[in-house]
C-alpha cells in the first residue's frame, strides 16, 4: 500500500506583497483607499445607508442566547457553563448589542477584527476593565472592541501556508501594535482562499454607485447653469489680444477672477471682445465693458433620471435591497415585494450564522479552554429568528411538527417558543395544565356506546 502524505503540499494561493493583500485590482478599492472608498458609498449613498439601516434594525431584535450541550451526560454542568458565558456576554464593559453593531462593519469592509480582552471575575472594582458582577474568580471577557480598519498597518502571514498570524494596527494613541489571531474574533463575509479582508458587500456595487455619482454631479451643475446662467462678460479686443501688454493681462485676469467668483460651486465663465457698431459718421466703435448671464434653452438629448435610475436599480440588486424601492415607481407588487423581503431576510440570517460560528471557534472556546472547561460541557452560542416574518415561519413550523406527532410539547419547548417570541417567561403557579375531556365533551363519535339494562 503506498504511503500517503497527510502534510499540506500546497498553499492558499493568497497574493500578498509583504503585509498586504492585493487581490483587488480596482486601485481605487485597494488598501487604504478602498477603505475610504467604500466608507464614501456607506456615508454618502441614501440606498446603500437605507439597506444598512435595515440590516441593523433587524439584527437588533434578534436574540442571542448560550445554550448548553445536549449530548452533555452532565446535564446540570453543561447549563452552568452556558449560563457562565451569557454572564459573560452581560458583564462587558460594553453591551452584546454593541459589539454586533460594531461586527456588521465587516459587510462594508469585507471584514471586522475585534480583539479579546480578559479580565478575572472578582466583583467590583474602580477600574472598568476589572469590575465584574461576578465573584467567583473565572476568567471572563472585560471588552471584545472592534480595532477600526482604517488603522490597519498589515496582517502577519505564516510563510508556508499563507494563513493569516495577525493584525498589524497603528494608533494615535498607541503606535504600532500586534494583536494575533490567538486574542481576536476575526469577522469576515467570506473566506475567499484565506483572505483576512473577505469581500465588502458593496463590491459589485462600486461601478454602479460611480457613474451614479459623477451624473448626479454633472446633473447638479446643468441644473444650477440652467437656472442661474453662465457669466458672459464682453471687454475690448485690445485686451484679448495675444501682443496685449501687462497692465491690459492684469485686467483681463480681474475680469476673469470676477467671473469665477460669481459661480461658488463650479467655476465657469465666457469671456469674449465686446460688441462692435458704427457710430453716425461711419467708424465702428466697440460697447466697452459689459456683463451678464448667458442662459440655455436647449432640450437635453439624454434622461439624465432614467439613467441615474438604473445605476440605483443595480446597486440594490447586488446587495438584494431591492424591496426598498418597490412603490417609488409604478411597477412592483405585494407578492414581489414578499418574495424580496423573504429573501433579503434570508440574507441576513446567514449573516448571524457567521457570526455565530466566528464567535464560538475565537471567542467562547478559548474562554472555556482558559477556564479548564471540559470539551464536552462547552455551550454554543445562538441566534432567534429575523422579524415578524421569523416568527410566523417558526411557529407554522412548531405547529406541524406537533400536530404530525413528530415532536411533543414539553416545558423546553415553551420555553424555547417564550424566548423567540419575547413573551414573559412560565410561571408555575399559572402554568398550563393538560386535563383529560370529560364524557360530555367528547365527540359524540367517540364516545362509548350504551349498553342495554
Amino acid at each position: 500500500m503506498a504511503r500517503l502524505d497527510i502534510n499540506a503540499l500546497g498553499a492558499s494561493g493568497l497574493r500578498t506583497s509583504g503585509a498586504f493583500v492585493i487581490e483587488e485590482w480596482q486601485p481605487q478599492l485597494t488598501g487604504l483607499a478602498g477603505i475610504r472608498t467604500y466608507r464614501q458609498m456607506r456615508d454618502n449613498d441614501p440606498l446603500i445607508g437605507a439597506a444598512l439601516f435595515a440590516i441593523e434594525s433587524l439584527i437588533g431584535g434578534v436574540e442571542w442566547n448560550a445554550e448548553a450541550n445536549q449530548t452533555a451526560r452532565g446535564a446540570l454542568r453543561a447549563q452552568t457553563e452556558a449560563d457562565f458565558v451569557n454572564g459573560c456576554l452581560a458583564d462587558m464593559t460594553h453591551t452584546w448589542r454593541d459589539h454586533v453593531s460594531e461586527a456588521l462593519t465587516m459587510l462594508t469592509y469585507g471584514w471586522a477584527y475585534h480583539e479579546i480582552v480578559y479580565k478575572y471575575r472578582r466583583g467590583r472594582n474602580a477600574d472598568p476593565m476589572k469590575t465584574s458582577a461576578y465573584g467567583d474568580g473565572r476568567l471572563g471577557w472585560a471588552e471584545i472592541p472592534l480595532r477600526m480598519q482604517a488603522s490597519l498597518y498589515g496582517w502577519e502571514f505564516e510563510p508556508t501556508s499563507g494563513r493569516t498570524l495577525g493584525m498589524h494596527q497603528w494608533t494615535l494613541q498607541r503606535g504600532a501594535a500586534y494583536i494575533p489571531e490567538e486574542k481576536a474574533v476575526h469577522y469576515r463575509t467570506g473566506y475567499n482562499g484565506g483572505n483576512p479582508e473577505g469581500r465588502s458587500l458593496f463590491r459589485n456595487a462600486y461601478r454602479a454607485w460611480y457613474y451614479q455619482t459623477m451624473l448626479e454631479e454633472i446633473e447638479a451643475i446643468g441644473v444650477e447653469r440652467d437656472l442661474a446662467g453662465i457669466p458672459l462678460i464682453e471687454v475690448p479686443e485690445a485686451l484679448l489680444d495675444p501682443a496685449a501688454g501687462e497692465n491690459e493681462r492684469a485686467l483681463l485676469q480681474s475680469f476673469a477672477d470676477l467671473g469665477a467668483r460669481v459661480r461658488q460651486d463650479e467655476q465657469a465663465y465666457i469671456i469674449m471682445p465686446a460688441e462692435k457698431s458704427l457710430d453716425p459718421t461711419g467708424k465702428e466703435v466697440s460697447s466697452g465693458y459689459k456683463f451678464s448671464l448667458l442662459g440655455t434653452t436647449t432640450r437635453k438629448t439624454f434622461d439624465t433620471n432614467a439613467i441615474i435610475q438604473r445605476h440605483t436599480s443595480r446597486i440594490a440588486m447586488t446587495i438584494l435591497a431591492e424591496f426598498l424601492l418597490l412603490g417609488s415607481d409604478s411597477s412592483g407588487s405585494w407578492a414581489l415585494s414578499e418574495d424580496k423581503t423573504s429573501l433579503f431576510g434570508e440574507a441576513i440570517t446567514g449573516v448571524l450564522d457567521r457570526i455565530a460560528d466566528s464567535f464560538n471557534a475565537q471567542a467562547v472556546q478559548p474562554l472555556m479552554r482558559l477556564n479548564g472547561v471540559p470539551e464536552p460541557y462547552w455551550p454554543k452560542l445562538t441566534h432567534g429568528s429575523v422579524g415578524k416574518k421569523g416568527l410566523e415561519v417558526l411557529a407554522d413550523y412548531i405547529q406541524k411538527l406537533v400536530s404530525s406527532n413528530v415532536i411533543t410539547p414539553d416545558d423546553r419547548l415553551e420555553a424555547f417558543a417564550r424566548s423567540s417570541g419575547k413573551l414573559p417567561d412560565m410561571d408555575p403557579q399559572t402554568a398550563r395544565a393538560h386535563v383529560a375531556p370529560t364524557l360530555d365533551q367528547q365527540p359524540a363519535d367517540q364516545k362509548p356506546a350504551e349498553t342495554g339494562s
